[in-house]
């Protein structure tokens, strides 16, 4: 077994890889569809809604910078995610962004819990580590979604 500069068998690199490159893409379409909702948003709670939508997508940003900056750390190149362009988000009422946000924050949560089950069987602790304060944050942006569409 090899192991690579920072410690990590490097038969388990792989599984950090590919769960970092598809968090990244994940995280890049959540990021672009919030920004769309933060330039469109209209109505009774425009300015509420506008200030969270920020919130989020300067969050989501910061993320993506720091699962980029792990893949060059584990000796990987941290690819630009293709994406598709977001749906039109000028036609969606607050709320329809709201649920729309709140249903892509559950997705991601079940995601990452999922890779972090598979994870947690390596060496990666960093990684392990960021994944679970990633999921944490969803699961905040969750209670926070969800609290909006309840009041």
């Amino acid at each position: 077994m090899s192991i690579n500069t920072i410690g990590i068998p490097t038969d388990q690199l792989t599984l950090s890889k590919t769960t970092l490159e598809t968090l990244l893409a994940e995280e890049y379409k959540l990021y672009q569809k919030t920004l769309a909702y933060h330039w469109n948003v209209k109505g009774p709670h425009f300015s509420m809604l506008h200030a969270l939508f920020e919130e989020h997508y300067n969050w989501l940003s910061s993320l993506q910078d720091e699962l980029a900056e792990r893949l060059k750390m584990l000796g990987f190149n941290a690819a630009f995610p293709h994406t598709e362009n977001p749906s039109d988000s000028s036609k969606k009422s607050g709320d329809a962004m709201l649920a729309d946000l709140l249903e892509n924050h559950q997705r991601m949560a079940i995601s990452i819990r999922a890779a972090l089950k598979e994870i947690n069987e390596t060496d990666d602790f960093v990684t392990q580590d960021l994944l679970t304060t990633t999921l944490a944050e969803h699961e905040k942006h969750c209670w926070v979604l969800s609290s909006h569409l309840e009041g």
